[in-house]
């Protein structure tokens, strides 16, 4: 900021009366900065000091950011010729300020600046620093040894042409900035190009990039993006993402590449979110079919455009490879057909599909593969419509996050030869059940995270599908172990035979604290499901109502809870449990509870009540037959 509230002076050197204000300095003596000049003629030479104090630098334009409403312009037309010093910092020279100049002379032992009169340059005469404004009116020349323009290069000035003897040279955002030169391309909506460099375009016309061109400017494209692009160079990712990220222009929605044998980075080009249509001449590695890019054989599909508006899309028969994230982002896709030719698919070939509600895999797909750190984003994550899919018979390994965040997808059939599913393959769906075929070897951690409001039923055969408990109740990869109690529900494994028969339905408690589901993953992980180490997590259920079922369940095993933890609970609560199963569980379930004799007198003749209440004849009268009455019942009939 200028130090308009500290001491000024004028002092008058060479017929020019200057301003000048006083520079503290904790570290060494005031200097002074030149910040106006009152009093000038054609020629001004600067002082390099006054009242032995150095002049610092020359302060006449107003940079600061506050108070721009009070800024004043410091302009001095007429100086045609300015003299500076060995030591004088001259940073803030600009053509704006003296709008007439025509030559600069600076002492030889400048240490920063060097000049030919007609231009001033920086780092030993590599970077163009100032362009005077009217020192050449018709034709300027930057010679070889410059490879930088500044900001200030050529702001203001009048020139009509600039020619750059280094094609190589680099350009900054606002080099032309309000030059005769820059206005004049505008004023035509005629493109730019600074040496080898497209620097600027003016409308959203097609454009077709010169062979001479090697490289894109930053901005090149800011604020207009042509709707057809011809080119031989692709431009960097962060110039071409269109409307998505731009709010004033349309992108590309046309690239036609003119290249013949350089390779593409078709993530770069996936980024485009405006694009309909890619079309090749002549690569030796590419092709395309109707704008959809393929390689040179025709294998493998490399690119579907994100923004091309059809509905579906049937892949050509021949195709052998979907590429890595070929559809990612498409935007109106709602049903793809894929031929029988296609053996595979690469990591996130449809990750992000808005639309995608239907496809069709080949059978000859044996894999869809994990989504890693390196190559994010599993096959199918992300597309929140998808309804249907019919996975192939052949398939035999589901990758980690395949279906991730597929919210839409509430039914789906595992062919028998999968051997393992993936970490989060199924995380955040709306499945509800789901049958795991007996093939099924491993599990990975929260494969099976669904995003379910009612308990999710797990069919699965016994000895398989180890992991199957992390896989359930896994922590999100969006939480931390410190949140994982959040994560935590309840579900049901149906537990199958070597025949498909259902052996038990194994509960995993909805309150059960998470450290205690360690108890079921042991128990599951054994060639036979271990009830001892199941029977461990009992006493860490929190909720009554879920402990008591848990423990109702358990009698449906008929095993004996002789020094089991349900032992002393069921002698406990047994009032209360034999008055929940008398209301929800049918008479057989009543006389298995029965049968382990754990009732007092007052429990069973409040049993009774209940049995002859509901007509659970067969109950009542083996309440009879505890309690004694039945016998007595039976002496007194045959006296009588």
């Amino acid at each position: 900021m200028r130090g308009d509230s500290k001491a000024t002076i004028d002092y008058e050197y060479k017929g020019t009366l200057f301003q000048l204000t006083e520079e503290e300095h904790w570290r060494g003596p005031s200097t002074y900065l030149i910040t106006d000049i009152k009093k000038h003629s054609e020629e001004i030479e600067f002082p390099a000091q006054a009242n032995y104090k150095q002049i610092e630098k020359l302060a006449l334009s107003d940079n600061s950011w506050y108070g721009r409403e009070n800024k004043k312009e410091y302009i001095y037309p007429g100086v045609k010729k300015i003299i500076i010093p060995q030591n004088l910092g001259i940073d803030c020279l600009e053509n704006k300020t003296f709008p007439d100049l025509e030559e600069i002379v600076l002492s030889p032992a400048h240490k920063d600046y060097s000049t030919d009169g007609k231009m001033l340059f920086k780092e030993k005469g590599t970077e163009l620093f100032l362009a005077l404004c009217a020192g050449r009116q018709d034709s300027v020349t930057v010679p070889k040894t410059v490879k930088k323009l500044s900001n200030e290069s050529f702001q203001n000035t009048r020139c009509q042409e600039i020619i750059f003897e280094n094609p190589d040279i680099q350009p900054q955002s606002y080099t032309f900035e309000h030059s005769t030169w820059f206005n004049s391309f505008k004023k035509k909506k005629e493109p730019i190009y600074v040496g080898n460099t497209f620097y600027k375009a003016f409308d959203d016309k097609p454009l077709t990039i010169k062979p001479t061109a090697s490289r894109f400017f930053k901005e090149a494209f800011s604020p207009h993006m042509p709707r057809e692009l011809t080119t031989h160079i692709i431009p960097p990712l962060n110039m071409m993402r269109g409307s998505h990220y731009r709010y004033d222009s349309r992108g590309c929605k046309i690239l036609n590449l003119t290249m013949e044998k350089k390779k593409i980075n078709w993530n770069t080009i996936a980024s485009w979110s405006d694009l309909e249509a890619v079309h090749f001449t002549g690569h030796s590695l590419y092709k395309d079919i109707d704008g959809v890019v393929f390689s040179r054989d025709g294998n493998t599909l490399l690119y579907y455009p994100r923004c091309r508006q059809a509905a579906s899309y049937t892949i050509p028969e021949g195709t052998r490879t979907i590429g890595r994230r070929a559809f990612s982002g498409q935007e109106y896709l709602q049903e793809v057909f894929m031929p029988g030719s296609v053996t595979q698919i690469y990591q996130g070939a449809f990750w992000g599909c808005a639309e995608l509600a239907q496809i069709s895999l080949s059978d000859n797909i044996k894999e869809l593969p994990d989504a890693t750190p390196f190559q994010p984003g599993g096959v199918f994550e992300r597309c929140p419509r998808l309804k249907k899919i019919l996975l192939p018979q052949n398939l035999e390994h589901i990758g980690a996050y395949t279906f991730a965040q597929c919210q839409s997808l509430q039914e789906i059939t595992i062919p028998p030869q999968v051997r393992m599913l993936g970490e989060y393959a199924f995380m955040n769906t709306r499945l509800r059940k789901i049958s795991l075929p007996k093939a099924l070897s491993f599990v990975g951690k929260g494969a099976l995270l669904f995003d379910a409001q009612d308990k999710p039923i797990i069919s699965a055969y016994e000895g398989t599908a180890r992991g199957l408990i992390g896989a359930i109740e896994a922590v999100p990869p969006d939480l931390t172990e410190g949140t994982a109690n959040l994560a935590w529900h309840g579900a049901t494994i149906r537990l199958l035979q070597e025949d498909g028969s259902l052996k038990d339905e194994i509960i995993i408690p909805e309150s059960l604290k998470r450290a205690s589901g360690l108890y079921i993953d042991i128990a599951w992980n054994q060639e036979s499901f271990d009830y001892d180490e199941y029977d461990s997590c009992f006493e860490d259920i929190a909720d009554a109502r879920e402990k008591m079922d848990f423990a109702i369940k358990i009698l449906s095993t008929q095993r004996d809870i002789a020094d089991t933890p349900y032992e002393g609970y069921l002698k406990r609560m047994g009032s209360k449990v034999m008055e929940r199963l008398i209301d929800f569980c049918p008479e057989e379930r009543v006389v298995e509870f029965l049968k382990y004799e754990i009732l007092s007198k007052a429990a069973l003749k409040k049993a009774l009540k209940l049995c002859t209440a509901k007509s659970y004849n067969t109950a009542a009268a083996y309440i009879l037959n505890l309690t004694g009455e039945g016998k007595a019942r039976k002496e007194t009939a045959i006296r009588i």
